[in-house]
């Protein structure tokens, strides 16, 4: 979402996906998954009557705002951290070579840096 400038989120506006981010409806962070398995969408909490392909657009929308807000905090972090995916790092390796943070902390300063 963030290199194809929204691709694959145009249905679900930041301003929206901030609104859910705030009221809790926020995707599921997991740092044990794999990028290459996008079916299994998960959130903490859902938008309530949210149809399935508006839930898969808003989370690709707040997948995509987090990982540019990780690029825009932090480029040299963002930089260590691909390098590290790049180099066959699980991903939690990764975010931690990149961070020195794990991925859930990173989403906690993400959401409240969104509200």
């Amino acid at each position: 979402v963030m290199v194809s400038g929204g691709g694959g989120a145009e249905f679900v506006s930041e301003q929206e996906a901030r609104a859910a981010i705030a009221h809790g409806e926020t995707i599921t962070i997991d740092d044990a998954g794999s990028y290459w398995y996008l079916i299994g969408i998960r959130f903490e909490r859902a938008p309530p009557s949210a149809s399935p392909s508006h839930r898969t657009v808003m989370a690709y929308r707040q997948a995509g705002m987090f990982v540019t807000w990780l690029h825009d905090t932090d480029g040299p972090g963002f930089a260590r951290m691909m390098n590290a995916i790049l180099d066959g790092h699980s991903f939690a390796d990764a975010v931690a070579d990149g961070y020195h943070q794990d991925v859930h902390a990173l989403w906690q300063q993400f959401a409240q840096a969104s509200n």
